[in-house]
């Protein structure tokens, strides 16, 4: 219960960081290059100690080289996050690249290792990870 509500507070953060600067990237991903996704074990100044519970958040782009302010604006929740709540939880980033991440997500979702908080476009995707559970109801 604990780990839904935070992850739902840190989707909402979120959300409500990226409504704060709107901007049109055109940044293709190059993100985590080829080669894979990456986790990020540092945000900002707060290291994880591995005693937080912890919250995995995907997204497609390097949070740390990126230009996109709505990406900068993630960091920022983040590190916010992380410090706020430091020794208590962290929020580890998955990465990768923009044409990759569906790809990743999907893997993820299978391997039973689905992040706490994904980005997901609407519509068909969405659906598939609502029936197979992947995604939770955050109407609560």
């Amino acid at each position: 219960m604990v780990k839904r509500f935070v992850s739902g507070f840190l989707a909402a953060a979120l959300v409500l960081g990226s409504l704060s600067g709107c901007s049109v990237s055109t940044d293709t991903g190059g993100g985590a290059g080829s080669s894979g996704a990456t986790t990020e074990t540092t945000s900002g100044s707060v290291t994880a100690t591995g005693k937080e519970e912890q919250i995995t958040w995907m997204f497609w782009d390097d949070l740390n080289a990126t230009e996109d302010l709505i990406s900068k604006g993630y960091k920022q929740v983040i590190d916010r996050f992380n410090e706020q709540y430091k020794g208590k939880y962290y929020c580890n980033v998955v990465t990768t690249n923009l044409e990759e991440y569906p790809t990743k997500l999907n893997a993820l979702v299978t391997s039973g290792n689905t992040p706490d908080v994904f980005i997901c476009n609407p519509g068909p995707n969405l659906t598939q990870y609502v029936e197979s559970g992947a995604a939770a109801d955050l109407t609560d």
